[in-house]
């Protein structure tokens, strides 16, 4: 099973009959493999005291793991990100797959495939 973020008008677009995912194949799919197509709403930053459970949430600041000062000025806090999804899943299965290099003869796109899905089930759609 492979699970695979995806942003919210390309899930959208799954929801209403697209389907296939041109994706780098960093996880050699094959015909026949299950994925979860999950709806991904972007990067939460928020910083973690090591003296009290204060998780502050910062949307502009990109530092992620950095140390920092802590705003309550007894120690430092540490910087994290988490990914924030919608809870919108699509459940598919692999039908067909294409390399997009024999696709378009362009060497830039050697590690990227195509492939056909079907949508098997929905959760929270």
């Amino acid at each position: 099973m492979h699970f695979l973020k995806t942003n919210p008008i390309h899930f959208e677009e799954a929801l209403n009959g697209k389907d296939f995912e041109i994706r780098l194949n960093d996880r050699d799919y094959k015909v026949g493999d299950r994925f979860t197509l999950k709806e991904f709403c972007g990067v939460r930053h928020y910083y973690k005291c090591p003296y009290i459970n204060h998780n502050q949430c910062f949307e502009d600041d990109p530092y992620q793991g950095e140390i920092k000062n802590c705003i309550f000025k007894r120690e430092y806090c540490t910087a994290y990100d988490e990914d924030k999804y919608s809870g919108r899943e699509i459940i598919g299965r692999i039908e067909n797959i294409f390399n997009l290099s024999d696709i378009t003869k362009d060497s830039r796109f050697e590690n990227y495939i195509a492939f056909k899905f079907k949508i098997i089930n929905k959760r929270k759609c």
